[in-house]
């Protein structure tokens, strides 16, 4: 191909060196072709080359290179690969260049096979590259020369050649030593490092042959921490970096090390892991082996410094501390409890304690809580944490009120069971009314457009009066002492955001300035709480803000940790609006069922009086407790805490693939209900996926049906609880009991109006896989059974 005027005129002109061999069965190479190109690279005439290169295929390659580049021809041929090289090129005219080549074997149209080499000119990036090397070099060197404060160590090492360059750490090493080996040098740098592993870790890492192979890998810089005892005596956290380059102007690989004083940095990042939504007056981490204690202040602490992270001796700080702004009648016992001693003896065989006391600042009296934690197994690093406490004490008071006024409420509960007929009855009542006359309208009128606006409203009054269902259920529920919590461990983003998002539309359309604070997605704790039940009280109260603030109006949501240990934990919301608030007399039975406050404003609004009666039994189920704070024309201003378990995350978050709903196409179900209506709905819903469904009006029917089709026959049982001759519950149990293959295997899934917690219960306990409460669902009813079929 070589030969061709067309392409030959095409490689002549190419800017960079082109030659071309022909591999012979001997593994020798013939040239074949050289270009212009490489004729400017080297210098003389294409004839000139032709010959050169013809005798010496490694012609133009300088004296020190040539054995190299002859081994990458060899290597290359015989493997009949590709592959690119550097080396220091010399021309003609004894002037020296480095050249990249890229050499290619590759077998031609008529069988033979080929060498192809392309050599370009990279004097100016290589030396490029050897400034900033050299300048990247001479930085390293300075800095071993002329460490800076916070380094404690610095070593310079020739790894290539196994010897020491420079090495400072304060005389460890006595004068006139011989240093002949990294690991050497590791190893007595290591006996300073606290911990085992940590020590162990430090000597592998310190391995020549283990670092040029990390080097040659792409690595250039290794970093660990560890704790380590200074040649002084003192404790401190070190970053240890390891810097590897080659050497300039050379072939060997070098290692700059450098050991920094962290301590200060270190110890902050630990006392933030345990600062996260926490309003603290001052956060400190203490060293039990030489009393060195880091002390982050917040803005209302005593702090005679000024910086808000100071290092220091940790008994003069505590002494400076009570002596200064301790009230003198609880001096004596807070330094009993934060001695030294006294707090190791404490945490011996406890994770944290905490203890109380007042302190006195600007002219006012505080009640501060300090909790001592365990940061490490061997107990040698723990934290101290000091808040303000003075709100929680002020409300524990407003809480034995709150208690007394819940005692008069209880004495008072047989006249609300009274009335729940006669208010559920209006309730119910308004609704229904609404569903029926616009069904009759509905039906009336041939316009379409007509028609949908009334199936709309029909929609919306039937979502209003199962609003009202389900409370009524989770009242009855509270009452009869059936209310459960099903809690499980989930990141707060999962709860939060939820919320917000289903609400945030609303406030935008009603032109409401809604102000939340925003949830770190990155977060690394994980809670263990009942979502639905804690988003349940979110959006009771943000809808009630919603509704009773006028347009234009403003609603805060805030959220504040009260209190936690190691592993629990207090929150408390606080949800504020600038709506029409409540009357003093009201605000005494705003927890009451069925209460409602008239007034011109909250007359337009629509409820039931549930609402809040449910989120108050909620908030005092999970062990929390809420209270309002209102006034007519002003707004209102709700709080609630929520007490909760709390860990580092123990999993990663991943998305639940959707279901494809295609599945269902097909597939052949026996459904069993009696109540013709629920019937041809269901028939309807299930026909329009696809699915071919076969129905019985009883259980009897269900049973006997099964039994005399084929196995497989059926993919799925849907099964109604309240049937006639047999109900589904014993229908299902019957099933299960039959002799045939697919009787415990077949998915029989619940379509109920019970749908109490018992009655979830009782159809998992028959043998059901699943339970679907009426008013069915469709996308939830559909996402189930297209679950069980595989």
């Amino acid at each position: 191909m070589v030969n061709e005027p067309a392409y030959k005129s095409i490689l002549q002109h190419i800017a960079c060196g082109i030659c071309v061999y022909s591999i012979l069965p001997d593994h020798s190479l013939r040239i074949e072709f050289i270009n212009q190109g490489l004729c400017d690279l080297v210098g003389g005439t294409v004839e000139e080359q032709t010959r050169a290169f013809e005798k010496n295929p490694v012609y133009g390659v300088a004296r020190e290179d040539q054995q190299k580049v002859a081994e990458f021809f060899r290597n290359l041929v015989l493997r009949r690969g590709k592959g690119s090289i550097d080396f220091r090129g010399r021309s003609l005219k004894e002037s020296s260049c480095w050249v990249t080549l890229k050499a290619s074997c590759v077998r031609n149209e008529f069988g033979n096979d080929m060498l192809y080499v392309v050599y370009f000119d990279t004097t100016e990036q290589i030396m490029r590259n050897a400034k900033e090397l050299e300048k990247k070099y001479q930085t390293a060197q300075k800095r071993g020369r002329q460490p800076e404060d916070n380094v404690v160590a610095s070593a310079i090492y020739n790894l290539s050649k196994e010897v020491p360059i420079e090495y400072n750490y304060e005389n460890l090493i006595a004068p006139g030593e011989q240093l002949v080996s990294l690991k050497k040098i590791a190893g007595i740098e290591s006996a300073l490092i606290l911990d085992e592993a940590d020590r162990n870790e430090y000597i592998e890492l310190h391995d020549e042959k283990k670092l040029i192979q990390r080097y040659e890998n792409g690595e250039q810089e290794i970093t660990m921490f560890f704790r380590s005892r200074l040649p002084d005596g003192k404790v401190c956290w070190v970053q240890d970096i390891l810097h590897i380059m080659r050497q300039p102007q050379g072939e060997d690989i070098l290692l700059f090390e450098f050991g920094y004083n962290v301590n200060k940095e270190k110890s902050l990042d630990i006392m933030m892991e345990f600062a996260v939504n926490d309003e603290y007056d001052l956060i400190g981490s203490v060293n039990f082996e030489d009393n060195g204690a880091v002390l982050l202040y917040g803005e209302n602490s005593y702090n005679v410094f000024n910086e808000n992270v100071v290092e220091e001796d940790y008994t003069v700080s505590l002494i400076r501390f009570a002596n200064n702004a301790v009230v003198p009648e609880d001096r004596e016992e807070y330094l009993a409890w934060t001695n030294i001693d006294s707090v190791k003896e404490r945490l011996k065989d406890a994770n944290a304690f905490e203890f109380y006391f007042h302190m006195q600042k600007d002219g006012q009296r505080k009640a501060k809580r300090v909790r001592y934690i365990a940061y490490e197994e061997n107990r040698n690093i723990c934290l101290f944490i000091q808040n303000d406490i003075t709100a929680v004490v002020e409300e524990e008071k407003r809480k034995q009120k709150v208690l007394r006024d819940a005692l008069e409420s209880a004495e008072n509960a047989n006249h609300y069971k009274s009335l729940f007929l006669s208010q559920m009855s209006h309730e119910i009542r308004t609704p229904m009314n609404a569903i029926i006359g616009m069904a009759k309208l509905a039906g009336d009128t041939g316009e379409m457009k007509e028609k949908d606006e009334y199936i709309k409203k029909i929609q919306s009054s039937s979502d209003y009066l199962l609003g009202i269902i389900n409370d009524i259920l989770d009242m009855s529920r509270i009452e009869h002492g059936k209310f459960e919590l099903h809690p499980t461990w989930l990141t707060a983003e999962e709860i939060y955001n939820t919320c917000i998002d289903m609400l945030a539309p609303a406030m935008k359309e009603k032109q409401i300035e809604f102000h939340y604070p925003p949830m770190k997605q990155a977060s690394k704790l994980e809670y263990y709480v009942d979502a639905l039940r804690i988003q349940q009280v979110y959006m009771n109260l943000l809808n009630n803000a919603l509704k009773f603030t006028p347009k234009g109006g403003t609603i805060r949501l805030s959220i504040k940790n009260i209190s936690y240990d190691k592993n629990k934990s207090i929150d408390q919301i606080t949800i504020s609006d600038t709506g029409c608030g409540m009357s003093k007399e009201f605000m005494k039975r705003i927890f009451k069922p069925f209460e409602q406050e008239q007034n011109p404003y909250s007359n337009q609004v629509q409820g039931t009086g549930l609402g809040l009666a449910l989120v108050k039994q909620i908030v005092t189920a999970m062990g929390g407790d809420i209270c309002v704070e209102s006034e007519l024309g002003k707004g209102s201003t709700f709080r609630f805490t929520v007490p909760y378990e709390y860990r580092l995350m123990q999993r990663t978050k991943l998305e639940k693939p959707a279901l494809d709903l295609r599945v269902l196409e097909g597939k052949r179900v026996l459904l069993a209900e009696d109540h013709p209506l629920n019937r041809e709905i269901a028939i309807k819903l299930l026909e329009k996926q696809g699915m071919q469904v076969d129905v019985v009006y009883n259980g009897r029917e269900a049973v006997e049906v099964f039994q005399r089709t084929a196995l497989g026959f059926y993919q799925m049982i849907l099964m109604d609880i309240r049937m006639p001759k047999q109900n589904g519950i014993e229908a299902t149990k019957e099933i299960r009991g039959l002799d045939r293959a697919d009787a415990r295997t077949i998915p029989i899934v619940a379509m109920t109006a019970n749908a109490f917690d018992d009655d979830v219960r009782q159809s998992i306990e028959a043998g059901m896989n699943a339970h679907l409460a009426k008013p069915i669902d469709p996308q939830k009813m559909y996402e189930t059974i297209a679950g069980y079929m595989k």
